[in-house]
């Protein structure tokens, strides 16, 4: 899809006016209007990015970015959140990366950037995109963007999610590439309020030389930031009209894949049962729809199987063999569940929509099922610290009554073996009612409240 044809690409949501996942924001005329008039670009005013002079000392690094044993080096990486109260918020993002070895496949992958865009309430904005060589800047048109299916997922997943690329010129040795944007995510009007954020500090395939995270959020909301997976110190201003906590670091190595990479998160200062509370309708109103849309595949399923284990297993096979997986970190997501339209008719599941399938498929077929969410270790955890982005997997669970034991299962591992092997996870936080809390499960089967020292 070209930029020229996202006029047509709004979704509606809550009765909101369709809108471009790519558009004007209040700052500034965005992309589309100025290509639907044959304009060229005109730069938004700078807000939280860096200037031009600050580029300019930027690009001074370049020396010593050369000097590491890395295809690609982020000489520089400014993240600016902007809470604007209720869960709308603004994302800004400046890169710069130097280019060390051109042929490399993460080198490549600069060149063909893949920024993920929610298509219902999330919008791309480019600020700008340029290539510095030597001493000549070449600018990359803003016709050269792009939103399309995110590669390797089911291509119905576009409904959802999409992303805007762009293939950028051959590079060479000694470029740097500049990419600036920001996603305004205007939120759900059927969500409950979120106050939660979380920001990668280092890059998972690349060292950052200096690292700028700035996170601002409504004056009339208490909230607290936290480093987890690294010493570095969160700075809080006090007396700005907006309450602000920063954070300057540098020279980080690659986080790796597969890793809980360190990371800032921010919540508001309210206590876990405010998440419950946040979530715990959303997951219940999932459930509830999916189970009413298959009833009838419930029954069949109760027919062949009565047993517990084995209508638990017929309900995995049935997701398994009728949804696509989406591979997305649950980490990366919201926490709220997709509308149970846009999972049923999709055909396509998260980690977290997943879940939503089982519960409702199993309540369909009479069992009873309760969902939690997970953290794969307990290192690290903060438990005085409110926020759902410290679990990285979502679980079910039901009570075997012919076992007289509580049987947890991971839904995104597949069969009920391979499920139930995944599930044995140190920490757990119960999300519907019967369950609400932070919970674990004994070695004779039993399900427990948990308490921490």
């Amino acid at each position: 899809m070209s930029m020229a044809d996202l006029a047509t690409t709004g979704r509606p949501d809550d009765g909101r006016r369709p809108q471009s996942p790519l558009g004007h924001d209040r700052r500034c005329i965005g992309l589309l209007p100025l290509l639907l008039l044959g304009f060229a670009l005109t730069p938004c005013p700078a807000g939280a990015f860096f200037s031009d002079a600050d580029v300019s000392s930027i690009l001074v690094n370049r020396d010593r970015a050369a000097r590491f044993d890395a295809p690609i080096v982020l000489l520089a990486h400014d993240t600016h959140v902007r809470l604007l109260g209720n869960g709308p918020r603004r994302t800004e993002e400046h890169l710069l990366w130097y280019v060390r070895e051109p042929d490399a496949p993460a080198t490549q992958a600069i060149r063909r950037p893949r920024i993920r865009v929610g298509q219902r309430l999330e919008r791309f904005i480019l600020q700008r995109c340029r290539i510095y060589r030597g001493a000549d800047t070449l600018g990359v048109p803003p016709e050269a963007w792009e939103l399309a299916a995110i590669s390797g997922w089911p291509p119905a997943a576009y409904r959802s999610w999409s992303e805007a690329t762009a293939e950028l010129p051959a590079l060479r040795r000694g470029d740097v590439v500049e990419i600036a944007y920001a996603i305004d995510n205007q939120w759900s009007q059927r969500r409950q309020a979120s106050h939660w954020a979380a920001i990668l500090l280092p890059h998972p395939e690349a060292p950052t030389l200096e690292r700028h995270i700035v996170l601002n959020h409504p004056a009339a909301l208490e909230g607290r930031a936290r480093v987890f997976g690294a010493a570095t110190t969160v700075i809080r201003h006090y007396g700005a009209e907006e309450p602000e906590w920063e954070i300057l670091t540098g020279n980080l190595p690659p986080s790796g894949m597969g890793q809980v990479p360190p990371r800032m998160l921010f919540a508001s200062d309210t206590p876990w049962s405010t998440v419950h509370r946040s979530l715990g309708p959303h997951y219940r109103h999932g459930a509830r729809r999916c189970a009413e849309s298959l009833a009838a595949v419930g029954d069949s399923l109760l027919t062949a199987a009565r047993p517990t284990r084995a209508r638990l297993a017929a309900v995995l096979e049935y997701v398994e063999n009728h949804w696509q997986r989406v591979p997305r970190p649950l980490r990366t997501s919201d926490f709220y569940p997709r509308s149970p339209e846009e999972i049923l008719n999709q055909r396509t599941a998260d980690r977290l929509d997943r879940a939503m399938l089982v519960m409702g498929l199993g309540q369909a077929a009479k069992l009873q099922i309760e969902v939690f969410l997970a953290a794969s270790t307990e290192e690290g955890f903060r438990p005085e610290f409110a926020s759902p982005q410290q679990f990285d997997r979502v679980l079910v669970g039901t009570p075997v009554i012919e076992e007289g034991r509580f049987l947890l299962i991971d839904p995104w591992a597949g069969e009920l073996t391979s499920a139930e092997k995944a599930a044995r996870l140190p920490l757990l936080f119960g999300i519907t009612e019967a369950v609400a809390g932070f919970r674990e499960v004994t070695d004779d089967g039993q399900l427990v409240s948990r308490s921490f020292p």
